[in-house]
């Protein structure tokens, strides 16, 4: 909590230099999900609710700011009990995984290794840190935060189960006695846990999902998951079967960076912005001349270690050669130059997209080398050698369903009426 009341500058240059150092000695590892058998309970996770304390949920943002049902163009009120079950999922999913990864990462990457590899900062409150990616401007203004993030994709799955249900209805979807069965014991496995931590039923469900939380309506909220999921699983096994292969051929070789991967090794160098110690005074001018020469020295040494690289060996090797102190015994290990299974879109991200240009053109082969160099406003640099081991080449892992393939696939889907695509601002008290 003390970092929250330190300006940003100052966090920066305390922290940047040990994360910089340790995070790139490490692969960039290419998440490859496995495909979900079952979305109809994804949504709830008991273990890690339990393991989140009523302190815990009232100080890092229950949600207060809806205090009105939502009610969709046609009709259906969205009642805020509901509204709060998937807010508190979303909440406690970003919140869970940012601590995680802090927990594991931060003796590698730095302080702030969650926020760095979420955006999502676990030690502020979602109201006192801004949400960087897209939200409705005229909603939440030009400077929305995490709250606001919340509080919109929460009404989105609201909407969007409570639509794709009615799709599956008309439709002619039942639950079967099989998922109602599995119903059951999920439900009744929620209760096994109440009983473990000295709950009643009601009192845990208030507790775990909300104030206004029953029995009733979170059975009615894995019903409509359930009748959604199967929805989803048909419209895609009829757009699969639409689908030829000279459709999924074509699609590939227009968009070949959006579906292939390479193999590489990496080394990363960096400086820093020269900072006047305590009690020492330099004036502006020979700080920039110090971090110049820091940056140029990075700059000369990445140009050297390129230059005498002539294969993979020799890459391992020049590694630890030309790592700064603090990283020689990151690079003890071969691995950890190694980059597999690299995407484009991520490498534009890491480095550059003249980096991830450069690495997926099609005149890439085993063997290429290059470097690439970022400049920073402060001006510090990070410097990138690179080394192909496997040019551009397709990836064949399965992906995963998520939401927004969900999401995606409803907006397709002919069946669904403009209607039921959208969603009113309207809100009115319950």
């Amino acid at each position: 909590m003390a970092n929250e009341n330190k300006s940003n500058s100052e966090l920066y240059r305390e922290k940047r230099k040990e994360r910089l150092e340790k995070v790139e000695s490490k692969k960039v590892k290419s998440h490859k999900g496995k495909r979900s058998k079952k979305l109809a309970y994804a949504l709830i996770i008991v273990a890690v609710i339990v393991a989140i304390s009523a302190f815990f949920l009232n100080f890092f943002g229950v949600p207060q700011r809806l205090q009105s049902a939502v009610i969709t163009d046609d009709g259906t009120k969205i009642s805020v009990a509901e509204y709060e079950y998937y807010y508190r999922y979303w909440f406690n999913t970003y919140h869970t995984q940012s601590k995680q990864y802090e927990d594991s990462y931060a003796s590698y990457y730095g302080e702030g290794a969650g926020l760095m590899m979420t955006g999502y900062d676990a030690n502020k409150t979602p109201e006192n840190q801004k949400y960087s990616g897209d939200l409705d401007k005229d909603k939440y203004g030009k400077e929305p935060t995490w709250a606001d993030f919340f509080e919109d994709i929460s009404v989105q799955y609201c909407f969007m189960y409570d639509a794709l249900e009615k799709l599956a209805i008309e439709k002619g979807m039942k639950i079967t006695k099989e998922e109602k069965k599995e119903l059951d014991e999920h439900m009744s496995s929620i209760v096994a846990v109440a009983k473990e931590n000295n709950f009643s039923f009601d009192a845990y469900l208030r507790k775990t999902f909300g104030n206004g939380m029953n029995e009733k309506l979170l059975r009615r909220i894995f019903e409509k998951q359930t009748l959604a999921s199967k929805y989803i699983e048909t419209l895609q096994e009829e757009k699969k079967a639409a689908v030829t292969p000279e459709d999924i051929l074509k699609n590939y070789n227009e968009n070949k960076n959006d579906y292939n991967i390479v193999d590489l090794r990496m080394f990363y160098n960096a400086s820093e912005p020269a900072v006047a110690k305590e009690n020492e005074k330099k004036t502006d001018q020979e700080l920039e001349k110090e971090t110049k020469a820091a940056a140029d020295k990075v700059k000369s040494d990445s140009k050297s270690m390129l230059d005498a690289v002539t294969d993979e060996a020799s890459f391992i090797r020049l590694a630890k050669e030309y790592a700064t102190e603090a990283m020689k015994e990151n690079y003890e290990e071969e691995s950890a130059t190694l980059t597999e299974g690299s995407a484009f879109k991520d490498m534009s991200q890491y480095i550059s997209e003249d980096a991830a240009k450069w690495m997926f053109d099609e005149q890439r082969k085993i063997g290429d080398k290059n470097m690439f160099t970022v400049e920073h406003d402060d001006g510090s640099v990070n410097c990138y050698v690179l080394y192909i081991l496997k040019p551009s080449y397709r990836d064949d892992t399965p992906a995963p369903v998520s939401v927004r393939h969900i999401l995606v696939a409803f907006d397709d889907d002919p069946g669904a009426d403009g209607e039921k695509k959208k969603i009113s601002k309207e809100v009115k008290e319950q």
